[in-house]
């Protein structure tokens, strides 16, 4: 839930942009859905960008190997990728809000990586301990 408010930070709550987001350890089916969905898009996407090069039998694992095999640069980008995924999917889950790049784009970075280190406090830890 978001509030427009300008008051403090509680323990219970983040400020970005001047919103107030209340923190839970719970967040909906549809929010941990959206955030999952945005994890696989991270690996889909790179597969289907080198589509041509796999059968319909190949495995995640082994067509991400394969690509960073032949072009060692994509594992910057995936890493760069997953570690904005988990900046993202934490302040989701705990704001049970399904944010996206754009949005936290919005916000100043300090703002955002105070929110993030308050958000993985509330579930015990980031997205990939939660999911």
């Amino acid at each position: 839930m978001k509030k427009n408010v300008k008051e403090t930070e509680s323990m219970s709550s983040v400020i970005m942009n001047g919103v107030a987001y209340e923190l839970t350890n719970e967040p909906s089916h549809g929010v941990v859905r959206g955030v999952k969905k945005m994890q696989k898009e991270i690996s889909i996407g790179l597969i289907k960008n080198h589509r041509k090069k796999f059968t319909s039998d190949t495995s995640v694992e082994n067509a991400l190997q394969q690509i960073f095999d032949e072009d060692p640069s994509e594992v910057a980008n995936f890493t760069d990728a997953n570690e904005e995924f988990v900046i993202i999917g934490t302040i989701s889950l705990a704001t049970n809000t399904l944010w996206t790049t754009d949005m936290l784009g919005a916000v100043p970075e300090k703002e955002v990586m105070a929110a993030f280190e308050k958000c993985k406090e509330v579930l015990g830890g980031d997205v990939t301990t939660f999911l």
